[in-house]
């Protein structure tokens, strides 16, 4: 009787065994398949991560030029003269009775 106990108990200890490993058998496979195959893994998931980090700067970027462009054109239609110091700089106005002359480097000498 007793070396039937002893023979049943192992052969319970075996089958827990084994089913344990196919249960860690199948979260490896499927932690597996998450990590490398499936659409959200996590080389993509890095790419994205990426790719949103260059965004955010790209937009804190955008938004600093913004403000700047935003003050610049206060500045302008604020005061008539930076409007037409601006506009002769820029898009080389003139007035009536007057030349202008734009004077642009040469390609290969160096500045």
């Amino acid at each position: 009787m007793q070396d039937l106990k002893i023979f049943l108990f192992r052969i319970f200890q075996r089958l827990r065994k084994a089913s344990l490993s196919k249960y860690i058998a199948v979260l490896l496979a499927a932690g597996i398949w998450m990590l490398a195959f499936d659409r959200l893994n996590l080389i993509s998931r890095y790419r994205v991560q990426q790719q949103i980090e260059t965004l955010k700067q790209d937009k804190a970027h955008y938004q600093s030029a913004i403000k700047s462009l935003d003050y610049q054109e206060g500045q302008l239609f604020s005061d008539p003269e930076q409007l037409e110091r601006f506009a002769r700089e820029r898009y080389h106005f003139k007035r009536s009775r007057e030349d202008v002359f734009v004077i642009v480097p040469k390609a290969d000498s160096p500045q």
